[in-house]
Parts: C-alpha cells; sequence; structure tokens
C-alpha cells in the first residue's frame, strides 16, 4: 500500500551537496502527488524521483524535446518531433521498473528523464517507420548505438540477460540544467539498479560535455568509442558534420 519515494533536495548555496532521503506514501497519494506537468522549479526547491509508469508519456515528449540538441542527429537536421517518431523504440523504459523521472516536489513538473533498458536486449521496433521523419540519418545513427554495444559485449561475454543495464537517454529540461540535476538522476538510478540484480550500468552519449561529466564521477570507466570523422555507414560518412567539441560516440561503463 505504500511507495518509498526518494527525494533530493538541493541547496541554493556554493559549494552544497546533494541530500538524499526517502519518505514512504500511500500509493494513492503519490499518485495524485505526482503529476507530470506544472511550473518551473526555482532554485530553492527540490525534486521527487520516480519510477516510470506506463502512463507516463509525456517523459517521452520530454526526452524529445531535450534531444534536440543531440550533437549527431541535430548535424543531420533532426527535429523534436523525429525524435519523439524515433523513441518508440524506448515505449518499453515506460513499463520496465527501470527509468526514473525527475518531478518537481511542489508543482510536479517533470524535469528530467532517465530511460534504462537490459543492455542485453535487441531494440525494439520503433512504433512507426521512416517515411515519419523529416530527415534521414536515424538508422545510421541507431546502428552506431548498436555498433558501440555489440563491441562492448563481445569484451565482455559474461553479460548476459539481466546484468548489464545501460542508460540510453538521460535528459533533462534545458531551464534546469546546470543544477546538477543528471547527476541527482543518476545517483538515484544506481541503487535501484544494483536492487533490482544488475552488476554494471552502461551509458552511450554523442555529447562531449555529458561524457567528460561521467568521466569526472568516480567509478566510471571509459570504453569503445564511434569516430564521427571516420565511422562508415552504408558507404557514408553520415556524421561528419558534427560540430567540436562532439567528436566521438562514447560508450562508459561502471560496476554496482
Amino acid at each position: 500500500f505504500f511507495v518509498e519515494i526518494c527525494v533530493c533536495l538541493y541547496l541554493a548555496v556554493p559549494g552544497s551537496s546533494l541530500h538524499f532521503f526517502s519518505i514512504p506514501f500511500p500509493r494513492s497519494l503519490a499518485s495524485f502527488f505526482l503529476p507530470m506537468s506544472g511550473k518551473v522549479l526555482t532554485s530553492k526547491g527540490g525534486a521527487v524521483f520516480r519510477v516510470l509508469q506506463p502512463s507516463d508519456v509525456s517523459a517521452l515528449d520530454v526526452a524529445a524535446q531535450c534531444l534536440t540538441d543531440e550533437p549527431m542527429m541535430r548535424s543531420r537536421g533532426a527535429t523534436q518531433a523525429d525524435w519523439r517518431a524515433f523513441l518508440g523504440h524506448f515505449q518499453d523504459c515506460l513499463s520496465n521498473g527501470l527509468s526514473f523521472a525527475a518531478v518537481d516536489a511542489s508543482t510536479g513538473e517533470l524535469q528530467g528523464v532517465v530511460l534504462i533498458r537490459d543492455l542485453a536486449l535487441p531494440v525494439p521496433e520503433r512504433a512507426g517507420n521512416r517515411q515519419q521523419y523529416s530527415c534521414d540519418g536515424f538508422d545510421a545513427y541507431l546502428a552506431a548505438l548498436e555498433h558501440l554495444k555489440e563491441g562492448f559485449l563481445l569484451e565482455r561475454p559474461d553479460l548476459g540477460p539481466r546484468v548489464a543495464a545501460d542508460m540510453s537517454v538521460l535528459a533533462v529540461m534545458p531551464q534546469h540544467r546546470r543544477r546538477g540535476l543528471g547527476r541527482a538522476l543518476t545517483a538515484v538510478c544506481l541503487p535501484h539498479l544494483y536492487r533490482e540484480g544488475f552488476k554494471l550500468v552502461t551509458l552511450r552519449s554523442s555529447n562531449e560535455y555529458v561524457s567528460r561529466a561521467v568521466r569526472w564521477q568516480t567509478g566510471w570507466t571509459p570504453g569503445r568509442v564511434v569516430d564521427f570523422s571516420q565511422w562508415v555507414y552504408h558507404g557514408e560518412v553520415p556524421f561528419a558534420r558534427v560540430e567540436s567539441p562532439h567528436t566521438n560516440l562514447q560508450l562508459q561503463s561502471r560496476g554496482l
């Protein structure tokens, strides 16, 4: 009858750290208390983190909005609508019990999401087809992601089902960036994945700033990369126009 909600309070004081604690809420009250829309969080507010539910379809809308900054497909002219169509690949993240949302504790605004899947599982067929896109390149984008994954799994044959989890999308709304929310989302999901039985987590990022921030965190190990200037897909170098400093797609991992 109760659900445990992890709350993060971050103080508007330079140099202050993140503080986490858990509060048991009746399940019915938690659902009422955490709507998926609301006003913008102030710097003195708090964020509530909870597992995504099948009804949280707006989480994919938020992810699509954030992904318009993704360097690879930005170089191909991808729009928010394109990303929303592509995220049909990750519809299962709303029901697998592994993915999280960060919600404003006072207004219910959805601030960020992390979509997580079992790394060993194949990417499901997307909801739609390539005719839904206003640009080309999503096939190449998905192939680059899968190329990194397949190479990593060849190096780690011990990583069967329910052993490695993949943070497929880590997205924070623009107005809530540079406040440590992405780091907080990561910090919340790691112990949850461990309790679910996973031993390792991976993250693939084409954004150098995200990759650098992850490298600075304790426990993450840089792995395989796809060099945008050299990676060939169907006779083309599809991401040669990606702007500096985003020069590669990198996989990083850490034990749990």
